[in-house]
Order: C-alpha cells, then sequence, then structure tokens
C-alpha cells in the first residue's frame, strides 16, 4: 500500500489522528509534531485535496533509530534500487530538510543522493528549475523519511488579509466540531469567510450561517459558491446578539474571534467582549452544541467559557502567524430545569 507523509499546523495532531474517520482508505503509520505518516490505498486526489495539508509527499523509505543522519539516509538509499510509481515529467532535483530547515550536506553525498534519485525516477537533472522534487527529511524525533513531493504547499492568489486564517488552519478547526450529516452551523464573527468556505465546500452542513458586523465584509460573505444541498444564509448582524437566528437551533459555532491584538480599544475589554459573545452562543446553541474558537487570549475566553457554562473539552496550543493561540473545543450543558424552545427556521 502507498505510504506518504504530510505536514499541517503543527498542535493540531490530536485533529489530524482522526484522519482514518474523514479519509476512507488511511491508515496512521506515525504522528510527529506538524508531520503524519499515513498508508493509504485510495485515490491520491483525494488525499491532495484536503485543505488542512500544505507539503504531500509519497515515501520511498523511511527510516528510524539511534544516530540518524542525513549522510546515512543517502547512504542507506544509494544501496537500493527502489522505484518511484508515476514521478512526473520533466528534470528532478534533491533537497534536504533537517528538523524543518533546509540545509547543505557534502558534495559527494550530494551526487550520491542524486544517483540514486536518477535510478528511482527515470529522470534527468536539473538543479535550477526542476519539474520533480526528492526530499531527504530528518525529524528531531529520530525518524526519516526520503520522498517524493506531490504537492508544495497551497500558495493561494494573493497573500490574506489582515487577520484572515490560512485554509488549512479553517479547515482544521471545523473538523474539531465533529459536524454530521444535517448539522446547523454558524460563524458569526467570518470576517472574509475562511471558515464559512470550508464548511460550504468539504463538510456535510445542512445549514451554514455566516455573518459579521463590517457591512463591506457582509457583502462579501453573500458570495461565497456553496452547494446546492446546503441552505447557505449570510448577513450583517452583530455577534453578540444574533437577531436572526433562533435561540437553540445551532449545532455547532466554529468561528475566529477577534484577539483585540491590533485595537487598543478592543484588548483593554476583551474579557467583557468575550463574556458578551459566550452569552449569546449559549442562548444560540442546542443541548449538547458544540463551540470552537481560536484566539491568542486565553485567559478572558476561558473564563467567558466557564462563566456561561460550557465544559471545556479541548485545548489545542498552536502558533498562528508567530503568535502563540489556542483552539478550543466547548460542549454547552444546559442547567436541568432550564426552558428549550424548539428550533424554527
Amino acid at each position: 500500500m502507498p505510504e506518504y507523509i504530510a505536514t499541517f499546523p503543527a498542535g493540531f495532531e490530536p485533529v489530524v489522528q482522526q484522519l482514518p474517520q474523514w479519509l476512507h482508505g488511511a491508515s496512521l503509520r506515525g504522528m510527529y509534531s506538524g508531520l503524519v505518516h499515513l498508508a493509504y490505498s485510495g485515490d491520491e486526489r483525494a488525499l491532495l485535496r484536503l485543505p488542512c495539508f500544505g507539503n504531500v509527499f509519497q515515501v520511498i523509505r523511511s527510516y528510524h533509530g539511534k544516530g540518524l543522519s542525513l549522510e546515512k539516509m543517502v547512504q542507506s538509499a544509494a544501496g537500493t534500487h527502489a522505484r518511484v510509481g508515476n514521478p512526473g515529467k520533466g528534470g528532478f532535483r534533491v533537497r534536504f530538510q533537517k528538523e524543518g530547515r533546509f540545509v547543505a550536506v557534502d558534495k559527494a553525498i550530494s551526487l550520491q543522493a542524486e544517483r540514486a534519485a536518477q535510478r528511482a525516477t527515470g529522470l534527468r537533472l536539473d538543479r535550477l528549475h526542476p519539474q520533480v522534487e526528492l526530499w531527504y527529511i530528518l525529524r528531531r524525533e529520530g525518524v526519516g523519511y526520503y520522498a517524493l513531493l506531490q504537492q508544495g504547499v497551497r500558495r493561494a492568489k494573493g497573500e490574506p488579509a489582515p487577520g484572515e486564517l490560512r485554509p488549512e488552519l479553517a479547515y482544521l478547526l471545523c473538523r474539531m466540531a465533529n459536524i454530521s450529516k444535517g448539522d446547523w452551523v454558524c460563524d458569526p464573527l467570518a470576517g472574509h469567510g475562511a471558515i464559512p468556505r470550508q464548511l460550504l465546500q468539504h463538510f456535510p452542513c445542512g445549514r451554514v450561517y455566516a455573518s459579521d458586523l463590517d457591512r463591506d465584509l457582509a457583502r462579501k460573505l453573500a458570495g461565497l459558491p456553496h452547494r446546492a444541498k446546503i441552505d447557505y444564509r449570510s448577513s450583517r448582524m452583530d455577534a453578540r446578539k444574533l437577531d436572526s437566528i433562533s435561540d437553540h437551533s445551532l449545532d455547532a459555532i466554529v468561528s475566529d474571534p477577534p484577539w483585540g491584538i491590533y485595537d487598543q480599544r478592543l484588548e483593554s475589554a476583551i474579557g467583557e467582549f468575550y463574556a458578551e459573545l459566550l452569552r449569546c452562543f449559549q442562548m444560540k446553541l442546542k443541548e449538547g452544541g458544540r463551540l470552537v474558537l481560536l484566539t491568542a487570549q486565553k485567559h478572558p475566553l476561558e473564563s467567558a467559557l466557564k462563566a456561561a457554562g460550557f465544559s471545556l473539552r479541548m485545548r489545542l496550543d498552536v502558533l498562528v502567524n508567530g503568535k502563540k493561540a489556542a483552539a478550543y473545543l466547548a460542549i454547552l450543558k444546559r442547567s436541568a430545569g432550564e426552558e428549550q424552545p424548539t428550533p424554527v427556521g
């Protein structure tokens, strides 16, 4: 069975651990910080389409053991005649990565690696403008890989707007919400639409709400493409009220609320702002509803979650644009005597 490694935002390992549940034919071989090793018997295109992954490689050889080095990996690969299925066309080059950084190796080792790569692919060497790349990857966990790059890090058209989430982060936040077929899901602080875009393209929601208080952003949300089976509703709403959404009607809320880092007025009142948000979310979610939020303001959010009656199920510490943040999964548990109206459309 073909094996692959794929990179993803470090910290989301517990989410990616569930990969076999949402990629049929996948089984895990190893999990490391920001990298998963898997065997996959399905259509490779389905793996490459997953937005949570950056670089995806087909594994030619894997290495384990004490004293592992790039030089030993190259020498081992040079002694085999492993072939790569469908390596692509054009020229190739070999790259060396150690603990997440590209490094230079001795010229003799580099030439040895290039000869092994030529045998594996049948392609010609082209160090300047290659269409195919083979990497030797050495991890600090004591594992290494000789692998063919199948897909490089996705680059969206243009850079994300300030505060906009990258697709891989938005997708993994949606995965944290454990969305089931027919669920009603809302992003009440949708901004440029990174989270609703993933909900609309990759998850079996019954209804998706996307809103933002900013008039221009709300107008932009209205134009998001969506599948016909999903009831998509966008509007301009205050996330602290959500007047257009019935109480106790939502199965999940997934959002990236403001962190207050770029707005001093909000930063000084972030605790109060989060408290207002959580009181509103508490009213809009069903019993057992899931809440997934991303923020760098950890203490204010955790205090607001507790005050609003949410049960914290998961906290993942992550880096977002170099800033220490956390992704939270919380579940709403109402008191036994609290009235729960029947949701209406």
